[in-house]
């Protein structure tokens, strides 16, 4: 049976979730730094719009693991 991580690539799931991350940081960093509102909706917006795009891949990919049949993965291409 192949893992979530096997199926759509550690590296980049990894990669994707640190600029995630580092989105959330900076914003918490912005608010201490009295960062004026719209940069910090802007950050904000980011921050829920690379949170959306993975939440649409791993729905992509579920339903390709689905179509595949059971424990395996299909490609997204």
């Amino acid at each position: 049976m192949n893992s979530f991580m096997q199926c759509m690539g550690a590296d980049s799931l990894h990669r994707r979730l640190k600029k995630i991350v580092g989105q959330v940081q900076d914003i918490d960093r912005m608010a201490d730094e009295d960062v004026p509102c719209e940069d910090i909706l802007s950050q904000i917006n980011a921050a829920k719009s690379a949170l959306h795009r993975r939440g649409l891949l791993a729905q992509n990919l579920w339903r390709s693991a689905a179509g595949a049949g059971a424990g395996r993965c299909a490609p997204l291409g």
